[in-house]
């Protein structure tokens, strides 16, 4: 995939995502932490200059930050400096230690508050998600999960095939973790931080699904930057939008509308053939059509189709291949065909059969 996406992952993946959350955290626990600062220093300093207005030449620093402490954190305490034994001391130590609990309540309602209204376990919860990102190789990045993206969520799920998911609501993603868990980032998949963290530089394919062409184009852009060698399918809205997705960096372009338009007149003159499709693409037990690349090196290069015992393998059918992506399908290919590095095999079988098929193909890789 390149070694300059992975650096920019390093650099500027993780740590800049979790910057997000500091100015909130931050927000929370700063006032609290200045005040404790600048009580603890007022009382310190005010026993100090007690001690010096009572006639001592030498006040203990050490002990005047230690009755400071004890009173401020509301420890209490049975030893009295010098200072306390005069009307002074003692109404300056009453009035410090009432502004000493009503810090220590207004420090522990701040810091309950944090927690309870969610905050902190989101902060917790981002960085769980990091890591199970940090341990994907070979993944697929969804961006959005609308309409169009929670149908995609969904089929990876079933066929599970490892995925990060990226969309700005919250919501739609926990929707869709009911299904089963998978990790997922809130926020701008079009930011190149997000991407980064989301393993752009190790991942198989991106897919932007974003309800307007010009959002999809702006992450199509920044993805291709980072990854020069990932594969990016993008939602198209508008047709005449096409060629400047093609152009900024897209793989395929897939129209929902003209796809929709087909699936309505298919359903007109057709629809045992739709019936068939949509059963096979819901049924668990049902059949899926999967490609199988056959990677420079491997094995089976220069063996034939009969040699390879695919059906043996994995319990699935090869129905056709072509050497490259320029090239033209060859339909239910006979067991003589070689097996060359690059070929693209189209199989059928179940999903636990492709799996089993994937698993074996890059254990042999």
């Amino acid at each position: 995939m390149g070694q300059e996406p992975r650096d920019n992952e390093a650099g500027c993946g993780h740590p800049q995502i979790l910057k997000q959350d500091l100015p909130s955290l931050k927000g929370r626990l700063a006032r609290p932490l200045l005040l404790f600062m600048f009580f603890f220093c007022m009382g310190a300093f005010g026993y100090f200059l007690i001690d010096l207005l009572n006639g001592n030449p030498r006040p203990s620093v050490r002990n005047c930050i230690y009755q400071t402490a004890i009173l401020l954190t509301g420890v209490g305490f049975s030893d009295v400096l010098e200072s306390n034994t005069t009307w002074v001391g003692a109404l300056y130590t009453s009035c410090l230690a009432f502004l000493g609990l009503g810090f220590l309540m207004y420090f522990i309602s701040t810091i309950t508050a944090f927690i309870v209204s969610g905050e902190l376990s989101q902060i917790l919860e981002k960085k769980k998600m990091l890591k199970e990102i940090a341990a994907l190789d070979n993944h697929f990045i969804i961006c959005g999960v609308g309409e169009t993206g929670r149908h995609i969520v969904s089929e990876l799920i079933e066929i599970k095939r490892p995925f990060v998911a990226i969309d700005t609501h919250q919501d739609r993603l926990e929707k869709l973790r009911a299904l089963s868990e998978f990790p997922y980032l809130v926020a701008d998949a079009s930011d190149d931080d997000v991407l980064a963290a989301a393993g752009i530089g190790r991942a198989q394919g991106l897919i932007s699904t974003l309800p307007a062409d010009k959002d999809n184009l702006l992450v199509v852009i920044t993805a291709r930057q980072m990854n020069p060698g990932l594969r990016i399918i993008s939602r198209c809205v508008e047709l005449e939008n096409k060629k400047k997705l093609m152009k900024a960096g897209a793989n395929s372009i897939v129209a929902p509308n003209m796809i929709g338009g087909l699936r309505m007149v298919s359903e007109m003159v057709r629809p045992t053939v739709v019936t068939f499709l949509d059963t096979m693409m819901r049924d668990r037990r049902a059949i899926r059509f999967e490609d199988i690349l056959i990677p420079a090196g491997h094995p089976l290069v220069g063996k034939t189709l009969a040699e390879a015992k695919f059906p043996k393998i994995a319990d699935i059918n090869i129905i056709a291949a072509r050497e490259n992506l320029a090239a033209e399908f060859t339909y239910n290919p006979h067991g003589d065909l070689t097996l060359k590095a690059g070929m693209c095999l189209i199989a059928v079988g179940d999903p636990a059969g492709i799996s089993k098929l994937r698993a074996h193909m890059a254990v042999q890789a």
